[in-house]
């Protein structure tokens, strides 16, 4: 009788920690779902600001204009005062 009763205690210990862990997993995977769509919405907003600025500086023609004009960039290595 004392053995089925440790059974029935152990067995019911069990099941309380994995609803507990199973609980404990929902949570996690609800932050987790929540993070993805934060990121998705900060992705979407960094595109659209990406796309804003460069209409608004106009780049890709700038960088065509440099390119014909033979434009050569700034080696960071020739600034001296970055050297010191």
């Amino acid at each position: 009788m004392k053995k089925r009763m440790k059974l029935l205690i152990v067995s019911f210990l069990l099941l309380v920690l994995n609803i507990l862990y199973s609980s404990y997993v929902k949570y996690e995977h609800y932050k987790q779902a929540k993070m993805i769509v934060k990121i998705k919405d900060l992705k979407a907003e960094n595109l659209e600001l990406e796309a804003y600025i460069t209409n608004k500086i106009n780049y890709y023609s700038v960088k065509d204009f440099a390119e014909g004009k033979n434009y050569q960039p700034v080696s960071w290595n020739d600034i001296t005062f970055l050297n010191q």
